[in-house]
C-alpha cells in the first residue's frame, strides 16, 4: 500500500499525448496541497485479455518511460488479468484507489471507464469518490478543431501516415526506439549506410515509405531519412526500420537509438534497379534537408 497521500491520474496512457498531459498536470498541481502525484496505468489493455489483437502506439516500455518522464513522483502499474477485470466500480475505489493508492484527489478524463464490463463512467467515479471522501477531477477531452485528442484518433493518423498531425496530437514527435543491429548491408554498398532496427509488432506502423526523421544517439540529434518496409528492390520480406543519419559516421552497433518520424517523403517503390535506387536515396536526402522539424 501506498503510505503518502496521494493525487491520482487515471487510464492506460498509450501514447501519453496532449490529452494525458492535461491529467497529468493536474496531479502535478496537487503536489502543492502536500499529496503526492502517481499516474494509474495497466500493464496490459483489457482487449489483450479476451484475445483481440491491439496495435499501440508506443511499447509498454517507452510508456513507462515517457511517463517517467513527466516528472510525477510515482508510476503504478497494474497487472491487468481476468480477475481485476471482474472487479465492480465499488470494488475497485475500495480496493485500489483506497487501499493500493491511499488517494485522496483523483483525476481522469471525461471518457474513462473502469469496473467489470465497463460498469463504471466518470459519472460513477465522481459518485464514489464522494461517498468515500475522496475529491475528483474530471477533465474535459482535449480536441485540436474540431477533433477530440484520443489514442484511438492518432493510431488512425499513424496508420494513414499523416504524421505531422499525429505529432501535433501527441505533442511530441512519434517515434521508435531500439538497438542498432547489422542488416543486410545494402545501404553500405549503395554509399547510404543505415542504422537499423526491428519494430516492435505491437506498434502500429505508418505504411512503408520513406520518412523525414530525426535520429537520436548518445545524447544528441541529427537530421535523418528513414525507410520503413522491406526493401522491394531487392525482394526482402522482413520489415526493417532503416535510418540513414545525415553527416554523422559513427560506429553505433549495438547503442540504442530513438528515431523520431517528422514527414512523410515518399511511398515505397521498388526499383529497377540498385544504381536507380540510389539516385532516388540522393533526392530524398535533399529534400529533407530542405524540409523544416
Amino acid at each position: 500500500m501506498q503510505t503518502s497521500k496521494t493525487a491520482v491520474a487515471l487510464g492506460f496512457f498509450d501514447g501519453v499525448h496532449i490529452g494525458h498531459m492535461s491529467l497529468i498536470n493536474k496531479i502535478k498541481e496537487l503536489e502543492t496541497e502536500g499529496l503526492k502525484s502517481c499516474v494509474y496505468t495497466f500493464d496490459k489493455h483489457p482487449s489483450e485479455i479476451f484475445g483481440k489483437g491491439v496495435a499501440f502506439i508506443c511499447s509498454f516500455e517507452d510508456k513507462i518511460r515517457l511517463l517517467e518522464k513527466t516528472g510525477v513522483n510515482s508510476v503504478y502499474v497494474q497487472e491487468t488479468d481476468a480477475h481485476f477485470l471482474s472487479l465492480s466500480p465499488e470494488e475497485f475505489v475500495k480496493n485500489v484507489l483506497i487501499e493500493k493508492l491511499n488517494a485522496m484527489h483523483v483525476v481522469a478524463g471525461e471518457n474513462f471507464t473502469f469496473g467489470k464490463n465497463k460498469s463504471g463512467s466518470a459519472d460513477v467515479l465522481k459518485k464514489l469518490c464522494a461517498e468515500n471522501g475522496i475529491k475528483c477531477t474530471i477533465m474535459p477531452c482535449k480536441t485540436i478543431g474540431k477533433t477530440i485528442v484520443s489514442s484511438s484518433e492518432i493510431r488512425k493518423m499513424i496508420a494513414d501516415g499523416n504524421i505531422r498531425s499525429a505529432n501535433e496530437f501527441l505533442g511530441r514527435k512519434y517515434g521508435y526506439c531500439g538497438i542498432v543491429k547489422p542488416g543486410t548491408q545494402i545501404g553500405i554498398k549503395l554509399g547510404f549506410p543505415t542504422a537499423n532496427i526491428t519494430p516492435d509488432e505491437r506498434n502500429v506502423m505508418p505504411p512503408n515509405g520513406v520518412y523525414a526523421s530525426l535520429a537520436e544517439v548518445d545524447g544528441k540529434t541529427y537530421k535523418a531519412i528513414t525507410n520503413i518496409g522491406i526493401a522491394p528492390t531487392f525482394d526482402k520480406t522482413k520489415k526493417l526500420i532503416e535510418t540513414n543519419i545525415l553527416d554523422f559516421d559513427s560506429d553505433i552497433y549495438n547503442k540504442e537509438i530513438c528515431i523520431f518520424l517528422t514527414d512523410m517523403i515518399r511511398p515505397e517503390k521498388k526499383f529497377a534497379s540498385a544504381d536507380e535506387l540510389a539516385k532516388q536515396i540522393e533526392k530524398d536526402i535533399e529534400k529533407r534537408r530542405c524540409l523544416d522539424e
